[in-house]
């Protein structure tokens, strides 16, 4: 529970007479119309320095813009007591300087409603209080070092929402650095371990928003697999949304050079990012099978299961981001029995498809999907061409 809630009202209240008054909810506030905008109260208003006991946030209508030092000012006055400032109508766009984004002893995270700087909500949080934020719901601004920075993570966050809505295809984001440690030398990512990437996980949704689509617009296709053309073909188009932002992708079936090794390992980054749960034999407190076994792991994810697929990442060697926290997937898996028959479904009977449903789901494939996805890739050719025949409603 909030101990109080500080509103700054125009022509209502001064700063310093709501935090001298004994404020117990915002109830008491009731009888009073607020303005349409908010003053700006500098630090002069206050009289002097007050102490302030238990959780307090300030919620303030103003445009941060203008204000970054008056809410400076203020946190300074508070002694830094104020845990969490709301702003709304905090006007941020890519615009905007580097330095808005700095209060020192506090993090700013935003939602901002467009390019064109107008609306917008923000919290301004103290760096000793820990939380959680869902991305890419909010955007970090921490430790940027310049104003290109934030453009680039702004512009980048915008295309991808709305590219998931047209596509299918859900972006999470990870930091460079967070997937190298977890992977061994010679398949860590030669960036800067603070670059912005982006997993890339097709949903159920992806086959008839993309993937058929695409086929009737081509009247033929390359010698790899028409889904991975479809899939480089998108993500490529990325680019052009993108102007400016320098990005590469790593696709799931790219190897390095001539070895047999993956450029991305990306069940691994699709586990650091939070989007999915990459679960292995090592998960399981008793280890149930022969030691020269190989068992294989399984990702899931929280809400479609097992019907997803993990199709590479796209990094961003120029967008450099600060410290931001880590997000932790969900374990949907209560038990070492429900792990246990993940894996062994996924290792022994992946064909039967039983190891996607090993939890509630929101959404399968659909049954053109499946059959697709049964065919060998040799022979996917004559499915091809009957997507083409009897889909022509896509097109």
């Amino acid at each position: 529970m909030f101990s109080r809630l500080l509103r700054l009202e125009k022509d209502r209240f001064s700063l310093d007479n709501i935090l001298s008054s004994d404020v117990g909810s915002r109830s008491e506030f009731s009888d009073k119309q607020p303005a349409r905008h908010s003053k700006y109260v500098a630090v002069d208003d206050v009289s002097a320095p007050v102490m302030l006991s238990g959780f307090q946030i300030l919620h303030w209508n103003c445009h941060l813009t203008t204000s970054h030092e008056d809410v400076v000012d203020i946190i300074n006055k508070l002694n830094s007591e104020v845990q969490v400032i709301g702003i709304c109508e905090s006007f941020i766009s890519e615009q905007c300087p580097a330095s808005l984004f700095n209060f020192p002893g506090y993090t700013l995270i935003s939602k901002n409603r467009s390019l064109m700087g107008r609306g917008g909500l923000a919290f301004i949080i103290k760096d000793d209080i820990k939380f959680k934020v869902d991305y890419p719901l909010f955007l970090y601004f921490t430790n940027m070092s310049s104003a290109g920075c934030v453009k680039n993570i702004e512009k980048i966050k915008m295309v991808l929402e709305e590219d998931y809505h047209a596509s299918g295809l859900n972006y999470h984001f990870l930091k460079v650095g967070w997937y190298n440690e977890k992977v061994t030398k010679p398949f860590r990512l030669n960036y800067d371990p603070n670059a912005a990437a982006f997993v890339v996980i097709s949903s159920p949704e992806m086959f008839e928003k993309t993937f058929i689509p695409f086929l009737l617009k081509r009247h033929c296709i390359g010698e790899g697999d028409p889904l991975d053309e479809s899939l480089a073909n998108h993500l490529k188009s990325l680019e052009h949304k993108l102007d400016g932002c320098h990005l590469e992708i790593l696709q799931d079936y790219q190897m390095q050079g001539n070895t047999r090794k993956p450029r991305i390992l990306v069940q691994t980054a699709g586990h650091v990012s939070g989007a999915v749960y990459f679960y292995q034999r090592k998960d399981l407190a008793v280890d149930p099978w022969p030691v020269d076994k190989r068992i294989y792991g399984v990702c899931l994810h929280p809400r479609y299961g097992g019907w997803f697929a993990l199709r590479g990442v796209i990094v961003f060697p120029d967008v450099l981001v600060g410290d931001v926290p880590r997000p932790t997937p969900v374990d949907t898996l209560v038990s070492d029995e429900k792990k246990k028959e993940l894996l062994e479904k996924y290792n022994f009977n992946w064909e039967d498809w039983s190891f996607r449903d090993v939890i509630p789901v929101e959404s399968r494939y659909s049954e053109l999907q499946k059959q697709y996805f049964s065919t060998v890739p040799a022979e996917r050719t004559s499915i091809v061409e009957r997507i083409r025949s009897s889909c022509a409603k896509y097109s």
